[in-house]
């Protein structure tokens, strides 16, 4: 037994998930899932997510998500597999970072480290051999309608892309304002300024980075950033790190560690964890995300990985296998890349970014810097971005430049309003 304070200890959370009833979930008062039979497969659904895991420890983070810490052979993408677990590689040597001017970003290097506890005195940190994975609950799965529209997210469509990018619109509303690029690459990086945009329980704010291969109903994707959603994170507001992917143009995938698809091996960052502690300060303190994004194709595994806070492999995070797009473009290279802000809503839309424009600049609008990809050579080149904004044009602007000091960058955002 884990003694956790008031943190429902992990094998009676499995049992009360195990005898759940749809109408037990209803009083909780925010369910919407759409019937009995949408209840049982996301009841099934998360008992298969913890079928023969046996969590070490389990803590809370700031925002109030549970997290348990359980071996890494036992996550959704390696349980009942034979599949080692891959070993990362070397990032390429990168270009001098030349940002030391009063704009430059703190670029956060864990989320959680082994001197920091919850606020039941639980360490937050995992024992060694074991990841970080956010418990997910069925009443957080019953605030949508199906399981599908639990993992379901916009695919990324852009009025001045190419045609063949571009893919049925979606029964959800959905705005983007990004830079993007057409270009062969092998992944990229890019920093992302950390900002806590206002969100209702029926919206959702995000800045993030999109490694795109193929095109149509063929479209596949790796994406990563932070996302605010309070649908999702049990009402809370604060940013929170976020991966996800597709292997058909959104009709399959999904987040984070909530389906098979992503090998976590790293334990800096929780996946779902909250990134509060680090919300930029207009005209203060910019706070930053770093992401990359690199296929690995020699003996050490077939993988597209990606690293959090920083280009040693200690930051490595996890993989995505090349098997996950089968044939697909993102088996071999990707083709097309975006950096920028994405927001979603049913009668109003929520702020992006910082809730400033782009024009407002530095320190004050949301901004995306050193965005760099790789070449099939892996040198990083600065992007050569393209800017546009899809839907909502009055209520969010996106610009961009390449600087010595921040090298490619873009800033985007705006305060939202009616649909």
């Amino acid at each position: 037994m884990i003694d956790n304070g008031s943190i429902t200890d992990f094998r009676r959370f499995i049992d009360e998930v195990a005898s759940a009833k749809r109408d037990a979930v209803d009083a909780v008062g925010e369910a919407t899932v759409a019937d009995v039979e949408a209840f049982e497969t996301m009841r099934r659904h998360v008992l298969g997510l913890y079928e023969g895991v046996e969590a070490q420890h389990t803590f809370m983070d700031h925002g109030g998500q549970i997290f348990d810490c359980i071996p890494v052979e036992q996550q959704p993408s390696l349980r009942g597999s034979d599949a080692k677990v891959a070993v990362p590689p070397a990032l390429p040597p990168r270009r001098p970072d030349s940002g030391n001017g009063a704009d430059s970003d703190v670029v956060i290097r864990s989320s959680l480290s082994p001197d920091r506890y919850d606020r039941y005195g639980n360490l937050a940190w995992c024992p060694n051999g074991t990841i970080p994975m956010r418990r997910v609950t069925l009443e957080e799965l019953a605030r949508f309608d199906s399981l599908q529209h639990y993992h379901h997210k916009a695919p990324l469509v852009s009025d001045d892309a190419p045609a063949s990018l571009k893919v049925p619109p979606t029964s959800g509303k959905h705005c983007h304002a990004e830079g993007y690029q057409g270009i062969a690459n092998l992944g990229g990086s890019s920093r992302h300024s950390i900002w806590r945009p206002a969100c209702g329980k029926e919206q959702m704010s995000l800045s993030q980075c999109w490694y795109v291969g193929g095109v149509a109903e063929k479209m596949q994707t790796i994406e990563a950033g932070w996302m605010v959603q309070p649908s999702k994170f049990e009402g809370s507001r604060n940013p929170r790190l976020f991966i996800f992917f597709t292997p058909d143009n959104y009709i399959k995938g999904g987040y984070n560690l909530e389906c098979p698809g992503f090998v976590q091996t790293g334990k800096l960052f929780a996946l779902g964890g909250d990134l509060g502690k680090w919300v930029s300060k207009r005209d203060g303190t910019q706070y930053a995300l770093e992401l990359t994004w690199i296929r690995d194709r020699d003996e050490r595994g077939d993988a597209w990985w990606l690293y959090v806070g920083g280009a040693e492999p200690g930051f490595a995070l996890g993989y995505y296998p090349a098997s996950l797009f089968e044939a697909g473009q993102l088996s071999q290279y990707s083709t097309y890349v975006a950096y920028g802000g994405e927001t979603a809503a049913q009668k109003r839309w929520p702020q992006m970014g910082s809730g400033a424009r782009a024009d407002e600049g530095a320190r004050k609008a949301a901004s995306i810097s050193r965005i760099t990809v790789y070449d099939e050579h892996y040198h990083d080149w600065d992007a050569d971005l393209l800017y546009t904004v899809t839907r909502g044009e009055q209520w969010y602007s996106v610009t961009g430049n390449v600087s010595h000091e921040r090298g490619a960058n873009i800033y985007f955002g705006g305060p939202g309003g009616a649909i």
